[in-house]
């Protein structure tokens, strides 16, 4: 059986998303267990761009998410519309994508570069995600 990273890709996407909704809008146990799943699918080089332009690595990235409990109660789901995987070699995937909440007028655009890694819980780790702002059309 061959490996799909492309499929990988997509279910690493939604999973993480899905926790990560989970624990910014305070609908879980303020467990870091929780965000830990996010945090050990980053690749020890991971890095982040986030929109106010900041770069974050690994480490600096566990501080944000542990930080972000229940800060974003009340807000929408994002949900990840357009998504487009481009294989750029047997094992990394480009993902790109908008995340889009009902109401809101700004929309993120996010770039990732996903990893297949055998023997890694999901499957694939985040190598790198850029995140940008912009008003919806």
């Amino acid at each position: 059986m061959q490996f799909d990273a492309c499929a990988h890709a997509r279910r690493e996407i939604s999973r993480w998303y899905d926790v990560f909704y989970g624990w910014s809008r305070g609908l879980v146990e303020p467990d870091d267990r929780v965000i830990r799943q996010i945090w050990e699918a980053l690749t020890p080089d991971f890095r982040v761009v986030l929109t106010d332009g900041r770069m974050l690595d690994r480490d600096e990235y566990w501080t944000r998410l542990s930080g972000l409990y229940g800060d974003r109660a009340g807000s929408p789901k994002s949900e990840v519309v357009n998504l487009v995987l481009r294989p750029l070699s047997r094992r990394d995937v480009l993902a790109t994508f908008d995340l889009i909440k009902p109401g809101v007028s700004q929309k993120k655009f996010d770039t990732a570069i996903l990893r297949s890694v055998p023997g890694q819980r999901y499957g694939m780790m985040w190598a790198y995600v850029h995140e940008s702002a912009h008003e919806q059309m």
